[in-house]
């Protein structure tokens, strides 16, 4: 079975956007995640969880840059950042040919 790749955009109603890669439709390659607070995190992202290098930009103006394992820092758990990443399947969403639905 081929695995499906695409990018695209992702904007929720509260304001969180995704940018960059998906996975057989879920959130999976690099991208940039934005949450409503302003937080940002840029990187890698494997099944709707960071995973692998990234960057996130607090709304403060602190920076985190490191590896990350799922929902916290991989190296630094003392200065893990919250979580942020969803799977399409979290935000119980679903990819149709003509968008996105519930």
């Amino acid at each position: 079975m081929a695995t499906a790749m695409a990018t695209g955009t992702l904007t929720m109603p509260d304001g969180l956007t995704y940018t960059g890669q998906w996975k057989d439709g879920q959130i999976d390659g690099t991208g940039t995640l934005t949450q409503p607070n302003g937080d940002i995190y840029e990187g890698d992202l494997v099944a709707g969880q960071r995973q692998g290098t990234g960057k996130v930009t607090y709304a403060t103006g602190d920076i985190y840059e490191g590896s990350f394992c799922g929902k916290t820092a991989a190296r630094d758990k003392a200065h893990s950042p919250a979580p942020m990443a969803m799977s399409t399947q979290a935000l119980g969403l679903r990819e149709r040919s003509r968008g996105w639905a519930r």
